[in-house]
C-alpha cells in the first residue's frame, strides 16, 4: 500500500494560523497526511465562520470598535 503524502508547508502554515484564530491547540506540528490536514483546515474554517455568524452584525460592529 503506497504511503499518502504528508501535510505541505502551506497547509502547516494555514493550520497554525487557523488554530490561533480559533483559540484551539496548534495542530500544525502533528504528523498528518495532506488529506488529514485539509480536514482539520476545513473544520476550523467552518468553526470560525459559525462563530462569526453567531455574533451578528451589531456584535461584530461593537467588537470592531473596541479593537480600534
Amino acid at each position: 500500500m503506497p504511503e499518502e503524502p504528508m501535510m505541505t508547508e502551506a497547509q502547516r502554515d494555514e493550520l497554525k494560523t487557523l488554530c490561533q484564530k480559533a483559540d484551539v491547540p496548534d495542530k500544525s506540528g502533528e504528523l498528518v497526511t495532506q488529506e488529514g490536514a485539509q480536514h482539520f483546515i476545513d473544520d476550523l474554517k467552518k468553526q470560525l465562520a459559525q462563530r462569526k455568524c453567531s455574533l451578528g452584525p451589531h456584535r461584530i460592529a461593537t467588537l470592531s470598535l473596541r479593537l480600534c
